[in-house]
C-alpha cells in the first residue's frame, strides 16, 4: 500500500481535479498545505497559481509558526518550479510576517534556509529570502549560522551576485 503522500502525487499525474479534491478534504492544514503543493505542480498553467495560494493559506492555519513557515517552502517551490517567479515573491511578505514571531533566532534560521530552499529557481524571490536568512544568521548566536552560509553560499555557484552577498556575511574562521 502506498504512502499517503506518495498516493496523492500518483494520483495528481493522472488526474489533478480527484487530486485537489482529496487534498482538501485532508482535516490537517499542515498535510493539506503540502498535497495542495504537489497538486500544484502537475494542474493545468490556468490553476497551478491559484492551488499554491491555497496551499500558503493552509498554512497560515497552523499554529506553530515554524511549522507554518517550513511548509510555506513546499508551495513556494511549486510556484518557483512552474516559472511563477512573480507570484512566488508576492507571497514572501506574510511568509516574513510569520518567521518574525519566532522568537528563538536560531528557528528563524532554520526556517528561512528552508524558505530559501522553496525559492531557489526565482531569482527575485530568492534575493529577498537570501536578504532574510542573512540578517536571521547574524542575528543567531549558533554554530549553525555560519555552517548556514557557506552551504548557502555553495549552492549560489551559478548566481554570482548572491553568492557574492553570502560570502560577505560568511564571518571569519573554518566554514
Amino acid at each position: 500500500m502506498p504512502r499517503p503522500l506518495q498516493g496523492l502525487i500518483d494520483l495528481a499525474r493522472r488526474d489533478t481535479g480527484a487530486a485537489l479534491a482529496r487534498a482538501r478534504r485532508d482535516g490537517h492544514a499542515g498535510d493539506r498545505c503540502h498535497y495542495l503543493a504537489w497538486v500544484a505542480h502537475y494542474a493545468d498553467d490556468r490553476r497551478a497559481g491559484a492551488i499554491a495560494h491555497e496551499a500558503l493559506a493552509a498554512c497560515e492555519e497552523l499554529e506553530n509558526p515554524y511549522g507554518s513557515v517550513a511548509l510555506a517552502a513546499w508551495p513556494l517551490r511549486a510556484l518557483a518550479e512552474r516559472g511563477l517567479d512573480g507570484e512566488c515573491e508576492r507571497a514572501l511578505p506574510r511568509v516574513f510576517e510569520r518567521v518574525q514571531r519566532l522568537a528563538n533566532p536560531v528557528n528563524r534560521l532554520d526556517a528561512l534556509e528552508r524558505v530559501f530552499q522553496g525559492v531557489f529557481p526565482a531569482p527575485r524571490a530568492r534575493r529577498r529570502v537570501l536578504v532574510e536568512l542573512i540578517a536571521a544568521c547574524r542575528q543567531a548566536s549558533s554554530w549553525k549560522a555560519p555552517r548556514c552560509l557557506a552551504w548557502t553560499a555553495a549552492t549560489l555557484v551559478a548566481a554570482p551576485a548572491d553568492c557574492a552577498l553570502v560570502l560577505a556575511a560568511l564571518p571569519d574562521g573554518r566554514h
